[in-house]
């Protein structure tokens, strides 16, 4: 497990590094965080992007008499983008002053106090969504006061004077031990593209490259090399146990665009896609016949891109909601009928997912549109949420959408636990997130095979 001390003044650079290694684990704290009177932040990726999910306080060693509850602790937060951006961009994601929801209060090992709070509501946020359509770490600060005294004692039972409710405590750190930690951040000034490398403990394993939609794209030139991995779960997904059940051991490899895949011909960035592959599969000694491919939106273009190109690199990929029909428009090329063809020709085996109603990139001119050039006798199957079909070789999974009643639009409809209570929700998504249903491994062919069992049998 590694730690990465944060310091509240420390400043840009510092919450980047509080971002990259926040963790969604409370319990197994090291040793030099605990001081006496801080507090450090653990966080999740969720579907939705990483929220910082739980604070844990140090008193010291002693142990609590008390019974503590959400009322014995006052948690504010503010998250702010000014740092990157002038006064004529937006930062939709910033927030000054929250007051954090407390679910549930737990004392383990003795003076340790463990505070959950709920998942994705206002205030919990690590990146902003620019209006300028990015992606970007927020710069954060956390306080918390408690609120009333707390009585302690010493490990031997002897009776110490009362934690008194007077002061805020102090944020010292965040404990990196999270699914983010273990990926390494590769951004030297040899990589035309910075990423982020999971490496499998043994050679000869599969590897996975993740190409990020738009909004996780660099902005400004920082190469802040984080969106991509705490956006949604793009990244994480593949070094989640479902994914090790069903790969075992792979090295996954997130991209960051240095400014949008949409640019990938004009700025040759598939061929610096595929050199940095390349050094990867000879560093990680990956296994040639089992390299996949994944990508949502902007990366299922790029996805789509890198396969047209090179045909015989991938053994099988994921293509979401693939922005096909507004890549002129942004500053790229949308395919031919001819290059769509080479996606049929080519080796790699493909599962498509979109929604039936995509409000961002329209259904008919993308996944259907793909989907139409694979000819054949078809399967189609229902699933929970949609439908799958398969045809010519081509698996293509549709998941249904629903009116949005504050303002019309598609949306996708998902089941989330936010308020850590044991019951699970109905949280409604933009209809374009159907990435959501393939990074939960939720497509399912007619025969009840997943898309990660599926992915993982594919080989040359």
């Amino acid at each position: 497990m590694k730690s990465s001390i944060l310091s509240r003044s420390a400043g840009i650079l510092a919450c980047l590094a509080l971002i990259s290694c926040a963790s969604n684990s409370a319990t197994s704290s090291s040793e030099d965080a605990k001081v006496p009177g801080t507090f450090s932040l653990n966080s999740v990726v969720t579907d939705a992007g990483e929220t910082i999910s739980q604070a844990v306080i140090y008193y010291g060693d002693v142990k609590i008499q008390d019974k503590l509850t959400a009322e014995d602790f006052t948690v504010i937060s503010s998250g702010s983008s000014s740092y990157i951006h002038g006064e004529d961009v937006v930062g939709y994601g910033d927030y000054k002053d929250v007051e954090r929801t407390i679910t549930n209060v737990e004392v383990v090992d003795g003076g340790t106090v463990v505070l959950d709070f709920v998942l994705n509501e206002q205030g919990s946020g690590t990146l902003s969504y620019l209006s300028s359509a990015r992606n970007v770490p927020l710069e954060l600060d956390y306080s918390i006061k408690q609120n009333s005294n707390i009585q302690i004692t010493a490990k031997d039972g002897t009776e110490l004077p009362p934690l008194l409710a007077s002061e805020t405590l102090s944020w010292d750190k965040t404990i990196n031990n999270g699914e983010t930690s273990v990926f390494t951040s590769v951004k030297d000034s040899s990589k035309k593209i910075a990423y982020q490398l999971y490496k499998a403990e043994a050679s000869g394993k599969p590897l996975l490259v993740w190409f990020h939609g738009n909004g996780e794209g660099d902005f400004a030139s920082s190469r802040n090399n984080l969106a991509q991995m705490l956006g949604n779960r793009g990244t994480v997904a593949w070094v989640s146990e479902e994914a090790k059940n069903a790969f075992g051991d792979m090295s996954v490899m997130a991209f960051q665009a240095p400014d949008t895949w949409y640019l990938a011909q004009k700025d040759g960035l598939l061929e610096a896609a595929y050199d940095e592959i390349q050094a990867v599969i000879k560093q990680t000694k990956a296994d040639k016949n089992r390299i996949y491919v994944a990508g949502c939106s902007a990366g299922g273009y790029m996805t789509s891109r890198m396969i047209m190109a090179y045909p015989a690199l991938f053994a099988a990929a994921n293509i979401n909601c693939p922005a096909y029909d507004v890549a002129t428009e942004r500053g790229g090329e949308t395919p031919t009928d001819e290059e769509l063809l080479k996606l049929v020709s080519a080796k790699t085996k493909i599962w498509l997912v979109q929604a039936d109603n995509d409000p961002v990139v329209k259904t008919a001119d993308c996944g259907d549109r793909l989907y139409g050039f694979f000819k054949g006798n078809e399967v189609a199957a229902d699933i929970k949420g949609g439908k799958t079909f398969e045809r010519g070789g081509l698996i293509y999974t549709k998941y249904y959408t629903v009116t949005a009643t504050n303002n019309g639009s598609p949306m996708l409809v998902y089941e989330e636990d936010y308020d850590k209570d044991g019951i699970m929700e109905q949280v409604q998504y933009n209809g374009h997130w159907s990435w959501i249903h393939s990074l939960n491994n939720d497509p399912i062919k007619a025969d009840g095979t997943k898309l990660f069992d599926w992915m993982a049998s594919q080989h040359f």
